[in-house]
């Protein structure tokens, strides 16, 4: 399969392009890694274009937050969830490049204020958050940041913003959900 594959590099962004094509905008299907992750399947200019919305807002939210915000991230690997995460980390001012704590389930960054990142995948049960602290996390004056947060719904606090990013034809899909009022005047904010 190796000897299939060209590997461009765009910026930290890989692009996996099949060899027989002239250009990557010719490409039929294009895969998107970052940091070895895979991060969207698709055309080009589709997917630059997606990514690059997901940067934009993700940044424009890093700006709206306050301590003590939750943010749910939602959606398929690949969907953009650490994508979004690291535009916000910019926008609070985090100088360590953002990976998503698959196996480590919880990374902590200093900002302008501190940012919690978790990705919860592999947790078997909502109760294991308990083991790491994750009260002390979400009852912090930082910023709580949760991938795959319909995992633990039921331990979530009385208000977060819920995103949920998907692929949805031939591009993708995100839907914020806020709840609570601080929630909905930041969607408010984010969406003029």
């Amino acid at each position: 399969l190796r000897k299939f594959l060209k590997k461009e590099s765009i910026g930290t962004t890989m692009l996996v392009v099949a060899q027989r094509i002239s250009s990557i905008r010719d490409a039929d299907k294009i895969i998107v890694l970052e940091d070895g992750q895979m991060v969207g399947i698709g055309k080009h200019d589709e997917l630059m274009k997606t990514c690059n919305v997901y940067k934009e807002i993700g940044y424009k939210l890093g700006n709206l937050l306050t301590p003590g915000s939750v943010i749910c991230l939602i959606g398929d690997l690949g969907a953009g969830k650490t994508t979004m995460t690291q535009s916000l980390a910019k926008a609070l001012e985090v100088d360590d490049y953002i990976t998503s704590p698959t196996f480590t389930i919880v990374n902590e960054y200093e900002g302008n204020m501190p940012l919690y990142h978790f990705d919860v995948y592999r947790i078997g049960s909502s109760e294991e958050m308990y083991d790491i602290g994750y009260d002390e996390y979400i009852n912090s004056d930082g910023v709580c940041i949760i991938e795959w947060a319909n995992l633990i719904e039921d331990i979530l606090p009385d208000e977060y913003l819920d995103i949920e990013l998907s692929y949805k034809d031939m591009g993708r899909e995100m839907i914020l959900k806020p709840v609570g009022e601080k929630y909905k005047k930041i969607v408010e904010e984010l969406t003029k």
